[in-house]
């Protein structure tokens, strides 16, 4: 199939989603792919660097057109959707002052969103509890074009596609077990890989890879006959406008050489870095447990000293 063209997103040019990541990863159990990708366009509103949010934030119906929401009941759609997401909480995994694992419940929108007549326009004002997650982002968070998401029908490939934007390595591996809490499955559903490959993997992998920016392949890893982890290998396409500015860049001899050997916190698990490729644009990590090697892989040496930083500075 034919890669999916986001640029024909017009009403959605320019949107980016900027969020933390413990929002990203709160449990939307209750929501469809049509609520969660309302909720993304109403985030996209949102100016990140702001310390408050403005009174009410505007959508528009050629925006939730160009979300493919059914044209034919539009408002209907909308209006539930936005019921559902003021009246329900999102649970979230987060820390206390203390450091100690807590589970937060979080208001996402107000209860008074407003639609005028004619104007085909919806107002909505965020609840003040997305303040932590939304307002004065500086670390620990994921940014990436609403569009990218616009045409996705599966709310897990959309799930597991931002957990993909949200990590800095090119290939991850991850338990199925915690693959699942991701992308918000029951543990006991699927228990056999072959089910969870046929109607979860390969529908959203084909989505994923038809309908974003984003090229993905994954892979199995057995314990013994059982299958209990997937390596994905996530490969962004790459634009001209990228290419141009690799030949821009300086070169950042002495921060490479700090971050070699050096060890970080990722995923629950402890890696070090061996090797950073200044020419290939990428290091390579090696976790501490199983030995196993990863990459972390950019488009020029500034953002892959950015990656690096962002990992080192990072205890996900």
């Amino acid at each position: 199939m034919e890669k999916f063209d986001i640029t024909k997103k017009d009403s959605l040019h320019k949107k980016y989603v900027v969020q933390r990541n413990e929002l990203l990863y709160g449990k939307t159990t209750v929501f469809n792919v049509t609520d969660l990708k309302i909720f993304k366009l109403i985030i996209s509103k949102v100016n990140s660097k702001n310390i408050l949010f403005d009174d009410f934030y505007e959508i528009a119906s050629d925006e939730l057109k160009a979300l493919n929401i059914n044209e034919k009941h539009l408002y209907s759609i909308t209006l539930d959707s936005l019921k559902k997401l003021a009246n329900v909480y999102m649970k979230i995994d987060t820390n206390d002052l203390e450091g100690n694992g807590v589970i937060k419940e979080v208001g996402l929108i107000q209860n008074n969103f407003t639609f005028k007549k004619y104007s085909n326009k919806f107002y909505i004002a965020f609840h003040q509890d997305m303040k932590d997650y939304l307002l004065d982002i500086q670390e620990k968070y994921t940014r990436y074009p609403l569009a990218d998401i616009s045409s996705l029908k599966l709310k897990h490939s959309l799930k597991l596609y931002e957990y993909l934007k949200s990590i800095s390595f090119e290939e991850i591996i991850i338990s199925i077990e915690k693959l699942k809490k991701r992308l918000d499955i029951n543990l006991n559903s699927y228990e056999k890989y072959a089910m969870f490959k046929i109607k979860v993997l390969d529908p959203v992998m084909q989505e994923i890879n038809d309908r974003t920016s984003l090229n993905v392949q994954y892979e199995p890893i057995r314990d013994g006959k059982k299958i209990v982890k997937i390596k994905f290998k996530i490969l962004k396409v790459p634009t001209k406008k990228e290419n141009l500015i690799e030949l821009e860049v300086p070169t950042y001899e002495d921060k490479f050489q700090k971050y070699l050997n050096q060890k970080f916190k990722h995923n629950d698990d402890v890696y070090e870095i061996i090797e950073i490729d200044k020419n290939l644009n990428v290091a390579r990590v090696k976790n501490i447990d199983t030995g196993e090697i990863g990459k972390i892989s950019a488009k020029n040496e500034i953002e892959l000293i950015d990656k690096i930083e962002y990992m080192m500075n990072s205890d996900e």
